[in-house]
């Protein structure tokens, strides 16, 4: 299947980027202000740029010394509040003791420093694989990649790696919540077939695709509101060959009601996700695409939607916002979709 990567008017980017910069500068609490020139990019890009600067004018030269239970973990933009709870929780399950490098985190200048210390780095999300790059080279730290949590390989990669650093088995609770994403992956059926269009930032849509598959959704179209970046892979048409959508287009919000109902039944979206943690007013509906929620809130509150308890909440989120929907199928006809099946264990979000 061709897929053709397709640049509209997007944003202004120079504007995009800033927001990025203060994001990266939201991580440290001394004032230090960068004077770099915009790469192109938008948010993604402008985060990792920075923080890549932050680190090069923080970081004294590599020591020998490791903590031993010491773990950097480097987030990108993909990862808000709750999930960055959420990942640190999980961290200390192992008894180790981590260092985030994450939009909102302020990180005192003498943690700064002790980022050399760190046994290993844990990086979450592509855009920030150049500043994995200079760490790893600065610092000798061996680090571990992910493009996100958000699928049952990769948080069992991830748990795998937390035994092997820190010796300990996974807990029971987490045991439990592997068997429960299980359960509730296997009762994903009615979302099967349905299909989908994406608008996404280049780190959401590269995080959430491997579970999108695995539940059976069909990708028609991907629309970034930002260039991405270069090492995400999306600018090489054998990565976008594999997204096995037919277009890959650049714009903005202004484009979804034109560009996105084309064959598709369903939009999943991240602007008003985005306006929320920037502080800005929900965007305006687009077109008339029924629209499944990236996020989960209870009584007012973000719901990490990372790690097995996270994914299998959003998991049954979608079957009960898809369950109230009628929606054409590919065969002409007609889907009018009934309940989700029951899932066997009853979930509620963590405290």
């Amino acid at each position: 299947m061709p897929s053709h990567l397709i640049y509209l008017a997007a944003d202004d980017p120079a504007a995009r980027h800033q927001a990025g910069v203060r994001l990266a500068l939201s991580t440290q609490a001394a004032a230090m202000a960068p004077d770099l020139p915009p790469d192109g990019g938008g948010v993604e890009s402008g985060y990792a740029q920075t923080l890549l600067w932050l680190l090069q004018q923080a970081l004294p030269e590599a020591v020998c010394h490791r903590d031993p239970v010491q773990i950097t973990v480097l987030a990108s933009p993909l990862l808000g509040n709750a999930d960055q709870r959420a990942l640190l929780a999980w961290l200390r399950e192992f008894g180790l003791t981590p260092l985030l490098l994450a939009p909102g985190q302020r990180l005192p200048l003498s943690q700064w420093y002790e980022l050399v210390h760190s046994r290993a780095t844990l990086v979450i999300g592509a855009s920030l694989q150049p500043v994995a790059d200079w760490l790893h080279a600065h610092t000798g730290i061996p680090d571990y990649r992910f493009n996100g949590l958000h699928d049952l390989a990769q948080c069992d990669r991830l748990q795998q790696l937390l035994t092997r650093l820190s010796g300990r088995l996974p807990s029971a609770s987490q045991r439990l919540q592997r068997r429960q994403l299980c359960d509730t992956l296997l009762h994903s059926s009615t979302l099967s077939g349905v299909r989908l269009a994406l608008a996404l930032s280049a780190d959401r849509l590269l995080a959430y695709l491997p579970l999108l598959r695995q539940v059976g959704l069909r990708l028609e179209c991907a629309l970034l509101a930002d260039t991405p970046s270069a090492h995400s892979g999306l600018l090489c048409p054998q990565t976008r060959h594999q997204l096995g959508c037919d277009h890959l287009l650049i714009g903005d919000s202004r484009h979804l009601a034109a560009t996105l109902p084309l064959g598709a039944d369903l939009l999943l979206s991240d602007q008003a996700l985005c306006a929320r943690q920037r502080g800005m007013p929900p965007p305006a509906p687009c077109g008339t695409l029924p629209q499944l929620e990236l996020t989960m809130s209870r009584q007012g509150r973000e719901v990490a939607s990372l790690g097995y308890h996270g994914i299998a909440m959003l998991l049954q989120q979608w079957q009960q916002q898809f369950s109230q929907l009628a929606l054409p199928s590919t065969s002409r006809g007609w889907i009018w979709p009934s309940a989700p099946r029951p899932v066997p264990r009853t979930l509620k979000p963590l405290r």
